[in-house]
């Protein structure tokens, strides 16, 4: 029997620490972001932007376990990286920016016992499944993968 599931509440709270840096509460963590001081910020945490792109990885580690789990295979040794290019015009209001981001590329690397039936899976299935990477796509970003995995 397949498993109901409700929409899950979320509640963020921000407060300015300065200018550039807020204070984020969420459940029973705390989060700040800021800019450098290169950007009069303080440096207390990352850029926001730098935040929301990083999220990225973040999600699609969490649900690459995910998936690895209900196929019953090992993911060890991750690590994830990407690349873009931010078009800051319209930050600088230098010019109206409808995507700031066309393409973002994110590389997998891992060691893993799938075989090549559930690696198939695993890749079919990831993109899917990542909240980030679907609200990132329906934004209108190109989220291309390159995955490198090695035999346990």
């Amino acid at each position: 029997m397949k498993a109901t599931f409700k929409p899950l509440p979320k509640h963020v709270e921000g407060r300015a620490i300065t200018p550039t840096c807020l204070q984020i509460d969420y459940s029973d963590q705390r989060l700040h972001t800021d800019e450098p001081v290169s950007r009069q910020g303080t440096d207390v945490g990352p850029p926001p932007f730098d935040t929301f792109i990083a999220m990225l990885t973040g999600c699609s580690h969490v649900i690459l376990g995910i998936i690895a789990r209900e196929l019953g295979v090992q993911v060890v040794d991750m690590k994830m990286r990407l690349d873009t290019q931010f078009d800051a015009r319209g930050v600088y209001g230098i010019a109206q920016v409808d995507r700031p981001l066309e393409r973002i590329d994110l590389f997998l690397e891992f060691k893993t016992d799938a075989s090549a039936d559930q690696l198939a899976i695993m890749k079919q299935t990831l993109a899917k499944r990542c909240p980030v990477n679907v609200v990132m796509t329906q934004a209108g970003i190109e989220i291309v993968e390159h995955w490198q995995t090695a035999p346990l």
